[in-house]
């Protein structure tokens, strides 16, 4: 664990067989936190109405514009309590070789630095990356002079890649892209544009194309 792994990233780690952690890490806050906003005011102030279809006796859990009845509240609150107590703390308990009753003591949302949660159990050794790729060559027993390849990922993209790409881009990144591709030809242009859908296709898009390439002069 790096510089935070709490919450979500403990819950990802408590399984491992080995924590390695710095004694700064922060780590813990074993613990669910959840609520709805209720904005009806902001929608009166704005003049938005709402108007719900229900069906069920929670079915209006979730409105941004009601407050919690009880039993809603009542309902809420266990749906937490059960992600809490039959989930998250077992689990670390599980992994840590822990009681139950003991993860809970220490847990409840606490946040620890990498220091006190070795002195509580939910850390093993202090290091950083390098020790952790040690403890896990030792773990596989892989022999000490060997070495390991380390994968980054995701891998860097190359540059044609880069060009197909029209997903989880930054706006300079499309401006970059459409630079590139306006100071091709014509017909390379063309060509890229389907070589773009092809990449798509590969991942199991379904493409709608017409029988026939329409070009207006």
């Amino acid at each position: 664990m790096s510089d935070v792994a709490a919450s979500g990233g403990y819950y990802i780690a408590c399984g491992a067989s080995k924590i390695i952690a710095e004694p700064s890490t922060i780590t813990g806050s074993i613990g669910v936190v959840a609520g709805k906003p209720v904005l009806k005011g902001f929608y009166d102030w704005i003049g938005v109405s709402n108007e719900y279809i229900l069906r069920g006796k929670n079915a209006g859990l979730f409105r941004e514009t009601e407050k919690f009845t009880p039993d809603e509240r009542a309902k809420f609150e266990d749906w937490i309590k059960t992600t809490y107590y039959n989930d998250f703390v077992p689990k670390v308990a599980k992994g840590r070789d822990k009681d139950a009753a003991y993860i809970d003591s220490i847990a409840q949302g606490r946040v620890w630095t990498g220091f006190q949660g070795k002195e509580r159990g939910l850390v093993d050794e202090f290091g950083g990356l390098d020790r952790a790729v040690e403890v896990a060559k030792d773990l596989a027993k892989i022999p000490k002079d060997k070495g390991v390849h380390r994968v980054i990922l995701p891998y860097p993209r190359t540059f044609i890649q880069e060009l197909l790409s029209e997903g989880d881009e930054t706006h300079v990144q499309t401006k970059q892209r459409e630079a590139v591709l306006a100071t091709l030809p014509d017909d390379a242009r063309r060509a890229v544009r389907y070589m773009t859908l092809l990449d798509r296709m590969k991942d199991g898009e379904s493409m709608l194309l017409m029988p026939f390439d329409l070009r207006i002069k």
